[in-house]
């Protein structure tokens, strides 16, 4: 594949890959532990506007995650493969936690079946494809307005991944309220656990 972005500097290894990783990662674990640690709030009505709040915020941090990091290691000159990366670093610490939180019911397979086939973990995977792709495109027209890449902004590829994303996000949240999806993953999890 030929690499069509033109002398886009690239940061050092501190400044491309590990930084906007890192940022992302903490500000999951900050709201995390926001979200995690709110019981000292006396009033009921306080607490469930603050926990709502939060929980708001945290899955629209966790849903977006990717779409910011990409751009941001982009802009840096990370190769593709390290943007891809990544942008999965949070949502994967995410599935190991829920791994790890589920492993105190279930067994590790059914641990890793939930996290890896639930809509939450699932549904947050996939979208993050499609915002990667779109982040791709959006990158691509920030440098080709710069004269720094040598291509079409809009492409096959990336179109094509962030529509099987978003329809991938339809079924599982939106068609029959997920319950299709849902009937399919409960008769799966009979055919392997039970």
């Amino acid at each position: 594949m030929e690499n069509k972005y033109g002398h886009i500097e690239k940061a050092p290894l501190l400044k491309r890959i590990i930084l906007p990783v890192t940022t992302a990662l903490v500000g999951w674990l900050v709201l995390h532990f926001v979200s995690e640690h709110m019981g000292w709030i006396e009033s009921r009505m306080i607490y469930k506007f603050a926990m709502n709040l939060v929980h708001v915020v945290l899955c629209l941090f966790l849903a977006f995650n990717g779409f910011f990091v990409y751009r941001a290691m982009c802009m840096r000159g990370a190769g593709l493969a390290e943007r891809i990366a990544g942008s999965y670093i949070t949502p994967l610490a995410y599935a190991i936690k829920e791994i790890i939180r589920v492993s105190e019911f279930f067994t590790v397979g059914e641990s890793f079946y939930y996290c890896l086939c639930a809509y939450p973990v699932l549904g947050m995977f996939v979208g993050q494809a499609g915002l990667l792709a779109l982040s791709e495109m959006l990158c691509r027209g920030y440098f080709k307005n710069r004269n720094l890449y040598k291509g079409n902004t809009v492409t096959a590829l990336p179109v094509a991944v962030f529509i099987a994303s978003m329809t991938a996000l339809y079924f599982l949240f939106f068609y029959d309220a997920g319950g299709m999806v849902f009937f399919a993953y409960s008769e799966l999890y009979k055919l392997i656990f039970k």
